[in-house]
């Protein structure tokens, strides 16, 4: 969202950026103000005067009451749409309350981070308008090729060793047991296994031990992705969860590596080929061992085509072809309107 805001500013528009409950540190938000973005809070007057402002497009996506109280506020004539960033699985349904369930059955245009997500949203209302949109990732522009900045990865090579990471909150539904139990498999006795990020499962891997099981720590937006995944050979996320679009997958197609990953919410979708993306059902950990076997194979073979892979995460997901695609939404909603809007948060 910080990323659509200030690129929206970039291209002439106009951003009110209204936050019910905030804890972005102050250096985050002075980059919205230093971008032009017009950041307020609940409850300033601003933060009402901007979600109020009939004559701005609305953006929503709050997973609650607030964002069907701001869309029957607004009237049935306000422009804009409320955006569904996670997979709403049947799972993650069962913990919304009937307004917002209600709110998605039948509201304003929808844009859902992936097909999986629209899939789902039509077992609530079937006859929605739902577009699909991935996310804007800013972050990774300078992550390709030769375009790499000439740092220290922090996943250390070891002759006759392969990196896999893990890159995200250490949680238990992300499968970090299945990765453990890896681990200690003989095939993968060649694997060392690094984590990049903090969380509830961080003290399991410390106490687990073992040399080939490498925790990095937490990571937050100033941590150059070079030192993330410059060291990596692979990518893996075991997750139970049903995932909308999960950003280190999109981070790692940025830098041409190959991932292993569970089959749940729109996963399958950031695979750019069978061979180089493997799409497994990490509920048989024998399958995740098996996937790291073939995957070592086709790295030591050569048949890893970073090159491939780069050019699948430029015309799909890179800033320029993203940006593209939601600048395009916004001019479409907002083609009743002409000029200059705010697109509001």
């Amino acid at each position: 969202l910080l990323n659509i805001s200030k690129t929206v500013v970039a291209h002439g528009w106009e951003v009110d950026f209204c936050v019910k409950y905030s804890e972005l540190p102050r250096e985050v938000i002075a980059g919205l103000a230093e971008a032009g973005v017009r950041y307020h809070t609940f409850p300033q007057l601003s933060f009402f005067a901007g979600v109020l402002n009939r004559r701005s497009l609305l953006y929503t996506n709050s997973q609650g009451n607030t964002s069907p109280l701001i869309w029957s506020t607004a009237g049935r004539r306000r422009k804009g749409f409320h955006h569904c960033h996670t997979a709403c699985s049947p799972a993650e349904m069962e913990s919304w309350v009937p307004r917002y369930k209600k709110f998605i059955g039948a509201g304003p245009l929808l844009v859902a981070c992936s097909r999986a997500t629209k899939a789902n949203i039509f077992t609530l209302g079937p006859d929605r308008e739902v577009t699909v949109m991935p996310y804007l990732t800013t972050t990774v522009v300078n992550a390709m090729g030769s375009e790499h900045r000439d740092t220290r990865a922090k996943a250390e090579r070891q002759l006759g060793k392969w990196n896999f990471g893990f890159v995200g909150r250490l949680d238990a539904s992300k499968g970090i047991d299945v990765i453990i139990e890896a681990s200690r498999h003989e095939a993968c006795a060649d694997v060392n296994w690094h984590f990049f990020g903090d969380g509830p499962e961080a003290e399991k891997i410390r106490s687990v031990g073992g040399a080939n099981l490498i925790w990095h720590g937490a990571f937050d937006r100033s941590t150059p992705l070079e030192e993330i995944y410059g060291g990596l050979d692979a990518v893996v996320l075991p997750s139970r969860h049903a995932e909308g679009s999960p950003l280190c997958l999109i981070e790692a197609l940025s830098f041409g590596r190959p991932w292993i990953a569970s089959n749940r919410g729109g996963i399958s979708e950031l695979a750019c080929s069978a061979g180089d993306h493997l799409v497994i059902d990490v509920d048989d950990k024998q399958r995740f061992v098996d996937a790291v076997v073939n995957l070592k194979k086709r790295l030591a073979a050569g048949e890893v085509k970073q090159d491939t892979i780069r050019d699948f995460y430029r015309a799909n997901y890179s800033p320029e072809a993203v940006t593209a695609r939601w600048m395009g939404l916004l001019e479409e909603v907002w083609s009743e309107f002409p000029g200059k809007a705010s697109c509001l948060a």
